[in-house]
């Protein structure tokens, strides 16, 4: 009987230590997330550009020759939804000053709604990371 209880106690702490572990390390895998901040095209109103945005010309990175820019999507991941970096190419039609402009209708998605274009990262990305927007609360 006494055999019995030890084997007990034992698993009891063993499933209380796989528990905590796996607490952490959704802990630290959501604290290692890539903070980025975001900006969102602004549309002309100069006459002849009613098609165009106006974002920051600091959007587009220069990736191997040619122009990148990252949006943020969200997609459904293992624990819920993620914010995603995309990487698409893209070049800004005309510039002024620090600004770039482009096509409005290429800086929204599907549903028609706004892209949430990356100004600025603390780290590199890549397509596919996931990232956490700096001053959003998940």
């Amino acid at each position: 009987m006494m055999e019995k209880k030890k084997v007990w106690i034992a698993g009891c702490m063993i499933f209380l230590l796989l528990l905590i572990c796996t607490v952490l390390s959704l802990r630290i895998e959501k604290m290692m997330r890539i903070e980025v901040e975001i900006e969102r095209g602004i549309p002309c109103s100069e006459n002849g550009m009613e098609n165009m945005s106006k974002i920051p010309l600091s959007c587009f990175k220069d990736e191997n020759g040619s122009m990148v820019l990252f949006y943020i999507e969200e997609r459904e991941g293992l624990f819920g939804k993620e914010l995603v970096a995309v990487k698409e190419e893209k070049y800004p039609a005309a510039e002024d000053g620090n600004m770039a402009f482009v096509v409005t209708s290429s800086l929204r998605n599907e549903q028609g709604a706004s892209k949430r274009i990356v100004n600025y990262s603390v780290w590199p990305l890549e397509d596919g990371d996931i990232v956490t927007i700096v001053g959003e609360d998940e």
